[in-house]
């Protein structure tokens, strides 16, 4: 299987086990991230603190979570629920316009296991 293929399956599997609404994996590109996977719409803000702290992030509710809800990516495209996951120089981006069951942070040590194991293989 080619890293490609490696990327595909992980981003699938991330979006089924999360119930997520939309997945990206996203490279870093001259000015910011571009997604190389999946549907290709994300928080920029998001991924760039991400990116930047290389700390995996789960929030419940972006709508009332800290500074979140004042960024115009996260109000343009509706977003209550994100996960995402640095894999190596890369991210794992997932998000859904719903509030899900439960506490999101509970699948971030599937999301970080998913992520080690694909890094070195990509």
């Amino acid at each position: 299987a080619t890293g490609e293929d490696r990327r595909e399956a992980v981003l699938a599997l991330a979006l089924a086990v999360t119930e997520a609404h939309r997945g990206s994996w996203l490279e870093r590109a001259p000015g910011g991230w571009s997604a190389v996977r999946g549907q290709g719409v994300f928080s920029r803000g998001i991924a760039d603190a991400v990116g930047a702290s290389g700390e995996s992030l789960a929030i419940l509710d972006l709508g009332v979570e800290g500074d979140w809800a004042e960024r115009a990516s996260v109000q343009a495209l509706g977003l209550q629920t994100v996960w995402c996951v640095a894999v190596g120089p890369d991210l794992l981006y997932l998000d859904t316009d719903a509030l899900p069951d439960g506490r999101p942070e509970r699948w971030l040590p599937l999301l970080e296991a998913l992520a080690a194991y694909a890094a070195p293989l990509i």
